[in-house]
C-alpha cells in the first residue's frame, strides 16, 4: 500500500508516458483548432463572395466546404449543456430526475477563460444593446413615419375618448389592439410625442436582448448565451426596428419568451413553465402577423422533442403541453373570437400582399421559388431595399455575423438531432416564410423574428471554437486533456479569445458605422421615415402663432404624421390646388409646402414673390428637396393686387394708379374733372370653372375685353357672359364717364344667385399670374365631349394624386404658345405615367407611353409656337412632366413665363 501511495504521489510530470499523451493531445487539438479557423477563414471569403454579388457559386461553395471543416474539426466536441456553469452543481429537481438524455443536466467545469470575463463580456453586450437602441434616440431616425403616426392618433383616441376600447384596430392599422394600449400608456406618462412612442418599442428591443441570454443558456451554454447576446445586442437590422414605433418588434420578444419558458418545462423545471409560455405565445399572437407562424415552430419542435428528447413521462409532458396550448387560447380568445366574426377585414391585409394574388398555381411556384432565393440571399448579399427597413442594396448583416451565421446555420444541420440546433433551424426556417410568400422583395421587417436565431446560429462557431481550445471533447481521459500542458492550453484559449474578440469587435464596429454613419445619414433612408410631411408639421406648428393660412401638397395634407403634429383638420389648413391659390387671394400671412416633384410651382411663387421667404429643406449630405416652402408675408401678398386705371380728362390731363377695384362713387371729386375716360387694365382670377356674368354701371358709356375679345359694350349697364377657365384672364375695361354717378365692375358665379361687386382679392395688376396654357380635363381618354374642367395651367409638371381634378380614367390637353428666348437645337422631353403626346407647331415631337419618357432634339426659332399636350390616364396615379434643355442650358421643367395663351 505504501509503495502503491509513493507511485500515486508522484508528479505527472515525471510520467513520460503520461506527459507524451498529454503533449499529444494538446498538439491534435491545436490541428482541430487550425482546421476550425481555416473553416472560419473560408466561410468568411465565401461571404465576402456574396456581398460583391459577383460569384454567388462560388461563394455556395466556399460556404459548404467551411461547413465541412468546421463539422471536421468539431467530430468528437460535445454536445453543448442545458445549464450554465454555475447552475452546474444545483441539485436537479424532481421532474428532471425522472428523465434522461440530451436534456439532462451535465457538470462541466468553470469556463477556463475565467468567469469573470464572461459575464463581463455579457455586462458589454447588454450596455451595448442599451446604447445602439438609445443612442441619439430623440433624434434619430429623424422624421415621423406612417404606421408610427397612425400608432399615435390610435393612441390619443383612446385616452381621449372613454368608449374607444377596441379588441382589433380597424384599416388604419390592422392588428390586434393590445399593443395600442401599451402605446396608450406611455403617451399618458411620457406626452404625446414620437420619443414616447419610441420608447416602447426601444424598451421592447433591449428586453429582447437580455432575454436571448437566458433563452441560448438553456438551450446551450454561457458562453454562446453571452455571444449571441452580443450579436443581437449590436445587429443593426435588429437595432434599426428597435428605434421606431412599429408592431413588429414584439415579435422576436415574445418568440424569445415563448420558448425559453417551454424549453424549461420541457426540461422538467416545473410545470408552472407551461403555463407562462402558454401566456407568452397568447399576447405574442396579438403582436405582429408574423407571430401567428410560431405555432407550426412550436409544434415541429414538440415533435422533435416526442422523437429524440423527451425527458417527462408521457402524462407530464401531456399535460403541460395542453396547458400550454389552453393557456395560449384562451388569451388570444378575444381576438379570435372578433376574427371569427369579421375574416375579411382580418385577412384583407395579409391578401393584399400574398405572394398568391392574380397568380396561377405554376405561376406561384416559380415566384415562391424566386422568393426563397432571394430571402436566403438577403442575410449576406443584398437585403430589403426598404430605407426604413435597412441601408438599400445593403445585406442584412454584417460581415463578420455573416460568416459565423451560415456557419452556424451549416453545424446545425449536422447537429439536427440536437435539441437546440433544431429549435434555430425550424424557427429561422417557419418565420422566413412570412417574407417568401409576400409579394415584393426580401423582407426584412416581415421576417425580423428570424433575428435571435440568426444571433444564436452565429454564436455556435465561436462557442465550438472555445470547446477546442478547452479541451472538451467525448472520450478524452482527464489525464490526456490539453490542459495538462499549460502554456499550450493557455496559447489555444488565447487563440480563442482574440478570435472571439476580434469578431465580436469587428461586428459591433460595422453595424454602428453602416447604421448611424451610413443609413442614417442617407437621403432616401432620411425620407422614407416621413421626414418631409414631418417637416411641414413642425413648419406648421411654428408659424401659427403668427395667423399664417397653409397651402399644403396632398403628398403632406393629409399624411398622419402632419394630424399627429397639428392636431385635427382646422380652417387654417387647406390642399394646394393650383388654379385657386395662386396668386393668393387672402390677404394674410401665407405658407405653401410643395413636395419634391412640385419645384415647378415653388420657382413660380418665387418669380411671383421675389421678395418672400423660399426655402429647400433637404436631407443629409444635401441631397435634392424634399419639401419646398414658401413664406410670404402680407406685403409680399398685395404686392401683385390692384388693377392699372389711367384718367384721361378734356383737357389733356392724365393720371395713371394703382386700384384694389372698379368700384367709384363720381362725383366730381375724382382723379380729373368730368367729363373723362378712364382705362383700366390688369387680370381678374375666377375660382371655378363655369359660365359668368360680367357687368359694368357707369354714368355714361363702357366697355369690356376679355382674354383680347370683346364681351360687352354700351351705355349705363353693360353684361356679358361667358364659360370661361379657371384661373387668371386678362381684363381690360374703358368708359367714358359724362357725369356723376357710379362706376362699378361686378359678376355672377357660376354658383352665384345674384350679381355682386368684384373684390379686390380677384384683381391683379401682374402679367406673372397669366403665365400658362389652357388645360382641358375630359372624362374618359378620348378627349371627347364638353370639358369637365378648364383651367389655366402654369405649366405641364404635375404629380396628380389627391389634387386631380376630375376621376379617372381622364385626359387632359393643354394648348397655347410656347415662347422660345433665342433660336436654336432644343432637347425636348416629356415623362409620364400614362401616355402622352407633344406637338410643336402642328408636328409631333415626342410620344410617351405609361412609366417611360420620350425625348427628342428640334430645332426652334426665338418667338411665340403654337403647343399642344395631350395626356390620357386610365391608372388612377399619375404623372406628365413636360421638360426642355435650352442650346446653353441643362434639362428643367419648362417654367411658367416661357408659355403664353395667345
Amino acid at each position: 500500500m505504501a509503495h502503491f501511495l509513493g507511485l500515486t504521489g508522484q508528479s505527472r510530470a515525471q510520467d513520460p508516458g503520461r506527459k507524451l499523451r498529454a503533449e499529444g493531445a494538446l498538439a491534435w487539438a491545436g490541428v482541430r483548432m487550425l482546421v476550425a479557423l481555416a473553416a472560419f477563414y473560408t466561410a468568411f471569403r465565401g461571404v465576402l463572395l456574396f456581398e460583391d454579388r459577383l460569384h454567388i457559386t462560388r461563394g455556395i461553395i466556399y460556404i459548404i466546404v467551411a461547413v465541412i471543416m468546421l463539422v471536421a474539426a468539431t467530430w468528437r466536441a460535445p454536445t453543448m449543456s442545458t445549464v450554465d456553469d454555475e447552475d452546474a452543481t444545483a441539485a436537479p429537481s424532481d421532474d428532471a430526475r425522472e428523465g434522461a438524455g440530451r436534456w439532462a443536466l451535465i457538470r462541466r467545469r468553470v469556463p477556463s477563460w475565467g468567469p469573470l470575463a464572461w459575464w463581463g463580456l455579457l455586462v458589454a453586450a447588454i450596455g451595448l444593446g442599451f446604447a445602439f437602441r438609445l443612442y441619439l434616440i430623440a433624434s434619430e431616425p429623424f422624421g415621423i413615419w406612417w404606421d408610427e403616426a397612425q400608432i399615435g392618433l390610435i393612441a390619443r383616441q383612446m385616452l381621449d375618448d372613454s368608449s374607444f376600447r377596441p379588441i382589433f384596430i380597424d384599416a388604419r392599422q390592422p392588428l390586434p389592439a393590445l399593443f395600442f394600449y401599451v402605446f396608450a400608456a406611455a403617451v399618458k406618462v411620457l406626452g404625446m410625442s414620437v420619443t414616447s412612442l419610441r420608447a416602447v418599442t426601444t424598451g421592447a428591443g433591449i428586453l429582447t436582448v437580455i432575454m436571448l441570454y437566458l433563452l441560448a443558456r438553456e438551450l446551450f451554454d454561457h458562453r454562446v448565451a453571452v455571444i449571441a447576446t452580443f450579436f443581437l445586442a449590436v445587429m443593426r437590422w435588429h437595432v434599426n426596428f428597435s428605434r421606431f414605433a412599429v408592431h413588429g418588434i414584439f415579435a422576436p420578444l415574445f418568440m424569445i419568451a415563448t420558448f425559453y419558458f417551454l424549453v424549461r418545462g420541457l426540461k422538467g423545471k416545473g410545470t408552472w413553465n407551461f403555463l407562462v409560455a402558454g401566456v407568452m405565445a397568447g399576447v405574442g399572437l396579438q403582436s405582429y402577423f408574423s407571430f401567428l407562424l410560431v405555432p407550426l415552430v412550436v409544434g415541429l419542435f414538440l415533435l422533435h422533442h416526442t422523437v429524440f428528447q423527451r425527458v417527462l413521462p408521457w402524462r407530464r409532458l401531456v399535460l403541460g403541453v395542453g396547458a400550454f396550448a389552453l393557456v395560449a387560447a384562451l388569451v388570444y380568445a378575444p381576438v379570435a373570437v372578433w376574427v371569427l366574426q369579421n375574416r375579411d377585414e382580418f385577412s384583407d391585409r395579409a391578401e393584399t400582399v400574398s405572394i398568391t394574388k392574380g397568380r396561377s398555381a405554376g405561376e406561384v411556384a416559380d415566384v415562391v421559388f424566386d422568393s426563397t432565393k432571394t430571402h436566403l440571399l438577403m442575410f449576406n448579399s443584398f437585403g430589403d431595399s426598404n430605407g426604413r427597413h435597412n441601408l438599400p442594396g445593403a445585406p442584412m448583416l454584417d460581415t463578420y455575423t455573416g460568416f459565423l451565421f451560415v456557419l452556424g446555420a451549416g453545424y446545425a444541420l449536422w447537429r439536427w438531432r440536437d435539441p437546440g440546433h433544431f429549435l434555430l433551424l425550424a424557427w429561422v426556417a417557419v418565420i422566413l416564410q412570412g417574407g417568401i410568400w409576400s409579394d415584393g422583395p426580401p423582407q426584412a421587417y416581415r421576417t425580423l423574428g428570424v433575428t435571435p436565431a440568426i444571433a444564436m446560429l452565429a454564436a455556435l462557431p465561436l462557442g465550438l471554437l472555445w470547446r477546442l481550445a478547452t479541451g472538451r471533447t467525448e472520450g478524452t481521459t482527464p489525464e490526456a486533456r490539453p490542459w495538462s500542458t499549460r502554456f499550450g492550453s493557455y496559447a489555444l484559449v488565447g487563440v480563442a479569445a482574440a478570435v472571439t474578440l476580434f469578431s465580436l469587435g469587428r461586428a459591433g464596429y460595422l453595424n454602428f458605422d453602416k447604421y448611424f454613419n451610413e443609413q442614417l445619414e442617407r437621403p432616401d433612408v432620411w425620407a422614407a421615415f416621413g421626414a418631409a410631411p414631418t417637416i411641414v408639421g413642425h413648419e406648421v406648428n411654428r408659424l401659427r402663432p403668427e395667423n399664417y393660412q397653409f397651402f399644403i401638397s396632398t403628398t403632406f395634407v393629409n399624411d398622419p404624421a402632419r394630424f399627429f403634429l397639428n392636431g385635427p383638420e382646422t380652417d387654417d389648413i387647406a390642399n394646394f390646388d393650383t388654379g385657386r391659390q395662386i396668386p393668393v387671394s387672402d390677404l394674410r400671412p401665407t405658407v405653401f409646402f410643395h413636395d419634391a416633384l412640385e419645384e415647378a410651382q415653388f420657382l413660380r411663387l418665387r418669380s411671383m414673390y421675389p421678395d418672400g421667404e423660399f426655402i429647400e429643406h433637404r436631407g443629409p449630405g444635401g441631397g435634392g428637396a424634399a419639401v419646398y416652402e414658401t413664406i410670404l408675408d402680407i406685403d409680399d401678398v398685395s404686392s401683385l393686387m390692384g388693377i392699372r386705371a389711367v384718367y384721361t380728362g378734356t383737357n389733356g390731363q392724365r393720371v395713371e394708379r394703382l386700384e384694389t377695384q372698379v368700384d367709384a362713387d363720381v362725383a366730381g371729386n375724382g382723379p380729373v374733372e368730368l367729363p373723362f375716360q378712364v382705362a383700366w387694365s390688369g387680370f381678374i382670377t375666377l375660382p371655378d370653372y363655369g359660365e359668368y356674368l360680367l357687368g359694368l354701371r357707369v354714368p355714361g358709356h363702357g366697355r369690356i375685353v376679355l382674354d383680347g375679345e370683346p364681351l360687352a359694350e354700351g351705355d349705363g349697364t353693360l353684361e356679358g357672359r361667358a364659360l370661361l377657365f379657371q384661373g387668371a384672364h386678362r381684363i381690360e375695361i374703358e368708359a367714358d364717364v359724362r357725369e356723376a354717378g357710379p362706376v362699378q365692375l361686378y359678376w355672377q358665379q357660376p354658383s352665384g344667385q345674384t350679381a355682386e361687386l368684384v373684390p379686390p382679392s380677384h384683381l391683379f395688376w401682374s402679367p406673372s399670374v397669366y403665365w400658362g396654357l389652357r388645360a382641358s380635363f375630359y372624362q374618359g381618354v378620348e378627349f371627347e365631349g364638353q370639358p369637365v374642367l378648364e383651367r389655366l395651367d402654369p405649366f405641364v409638371s404635375f404629380r396628380y394624386g389627391g389634387d386631380l381634378p376630375v376621376g379617372g380614367p381622364f385626359s387632359v390637353r393643354w394648348k397655347g404658345k410656347l415662347l422660345v428666348p433665342l433660336s436654336g437645337a432644343y432637347g425636348m422631353r416629356l415623362s409620364t405615367i400614362g401616355d402622352g403626346r407633344l406637338l410643336i407647331d402642328g408636328t409631333p415631337i415626342v410620344t410617351s407611353v405609361h412609366g417611360r419618357h420620350d425625348e427628342r432634339v428640334v430645332s426652334l426659332t426665338a418667338g411665340a409656337h403654337d403647343i399642344e399636350v395631350l395626356f390620357s390616364n386610365s391608372i388612377g396615379n399619375a404623372q406628365v412632366f413636360l421638360s426642355w434643355r435650352p442650346p446653353d442650358g441643362e434639362w428643367a421643367y419648362i417654367p411658367a413665363q416661357n408659355f403664353a395663351l395667345r
